[in-house]
């Protein structure tokens, strides 16, 4: 189960993360899990009729978002558009981890510390990218989430 500190994270509806950071963390759970199909499109229209939206409401909030798929080919919907960049540069860093040999249950598992950031900024450098203070807190928030799920599964 997840620790403490991240329950918190949880909004409104049971299962759904709230606010910039609870995007983050779905972001990262769909990376760790390798499912971003199975992540909602789109929670906006479920978040509007919760907080009583009238039915004009919501059907202008539906053609926004209809109109904004026609524009995003290949848009991850489950984050926020000023967390893409981190993303983005969390994925191009993303094969480049910090990890541990431990014995559990009497099998050898590997354990995920964090991003080796030496090794990440090669990579953010052939890619041309340049990591500003937000987007690396962006970083961090994806890799603990990814490291403690892949943790998890290996300490099951």
């Amino acid at each position: 189960s997840a620790p403490p500190a991240r329950r918190a994270d949880f909004g409104l509806r049971q299962g759904h993360f709230r606010g910039r950071t609870g995007k983050l963390m779905m972001a990262a759970r769909a990376f760790a899990r390798s499912d971003f199909a199975a992540l909602p499109q789109d929670d906006s229209i479920a978040d509007a009729k919760m907080m009583g939206a009238t039915a004009a409401q919501i059907a202008n909030l539906k053609a926004q978002i209809n109109a904004a798929d026609g524009n995003f080919e290949n848009e991850f919907k489950g984050l926020w558009p000023d967390h893409v960049a981190g993303f983005e540069a969390f994925l191009v860093a993303s094969s480049q981890w910090r990890t541990t040999i431990a014995s559990h249950r009497g099998r050898v598992i590997t354990l995920f510390q964090a991003l080796d950031y030496a090794a990440a900024h090669v990579a953010w450098a052939i890619h041309g990218m340049v990591i500003s203070g937000v987007m690396l807190n962006q970083i961090a928030t994806l890799q603990s989430a990814v490291a403690d799920i892949w943790n998890e599964e290996a300490l099951q």
